[in-house]
């Protein structure tokens, strides 16, 4: 799996009125790695709700390669600033910019829920391989055109599709959830186990920028250490 370039792991303490970023360098093989260039760039952002400014024109630069924590107390505007950077409501003032052609993911905070089975919940993450899938599966007669048969084959082949299916799984049981668990309808769980399925869908699509907001709220004490680890040895490719 193409290993995450970027976190930004967001915390609601109550340690402090207002956010404050913590930058951890990333770590690999025992040596920090060079900071690279930027991935988001945060330029005099302003938001007001009600008429209380929430954020003045905030101003911050993550490198390429970074994990970074927002922490402040509840109503600081940590949540906030993640819907402005996905794009899910807009500011008041300043600019967001994401580094050219990156891929930005972010953890939702709503359970799936339904029938699907948990690995197909994952798997369904990974939406430009389900679309060349889906449209391989719509021409069972192979009436498209040679090129673009050969067109999907080899897309599929580069984002190494092949091994989607283990890589899901792989995750779902770092989460907890045993394979003879996979195929079960995601409805079947409650609500926190389903919110490790969205995690668990969420690393799977590896974007290139990834917010999360309490990621570690459903997670025992065993899976938190592994969910550091994870956090810890990622590494940008």
């Amino acid at each position: 799996m193409a290993a995450m370039q970027h976190f930004l792991r967001f915390f609601l303490g109550k340690c402090c009125a207002r956010p404050r970023v913590h930058h951890f360098q990333p770590f690999s093989g025992g040596a920090v790695r060079a900071i690279s260039a930027p991935m988001l760039h945060i330029n005099n952002l302003t938001y007001r709700i009600a008429g209380r400014i929430l954020l003045d024109t905030a101003t911050v630069h993550i490198p390429q390669g970074s994990r970074v924590g927002l922490v402040g107390r509840n109503g600081a505007g940590k949540s906030t600033l993640l819907k402005l950077i996905m794009g899910e409501i807009a500011s008041d003032g300043g600019d967001i910019r994401l580094r050219p052609r990156a891929s930005l993911g972010k953890l939702s905070q709503e359970a799936p829920d339904g029938d699907t089975p948990l690995i197909d919940c994952v798997l369904a993450a990974d939406s430009e391989r389900a679309t060349l899938l889906a449209e391989l599966d719509a021409d069972p007669d192979h009436q498209m055109p040679p090129e673009r048969m050969s067109e999907i084959h080899e897309r599929l082949n580069a984002i190494d599709a092949h091994s989607a299916p283990a890589r899901a799984a792989s995750i779902l049981s770092g989460l907890g959830f045993p394979a003879e668990h996979h195929s079960r309808g995601v409805g079947e769980y409650s609500g926190g186990w389903r919110m490790r399925v969205a995690l668990a869908a969420v690393l799977f699509a590896s974007p290139d920028l990834l917010l999360l907001d309490e990621p570690t709220n459903h997670l025992t004490c065993t899976l938190l250490l592994g969910w550091s680890r994870f956090c810890y040895h990622v590494t940008a490719q």
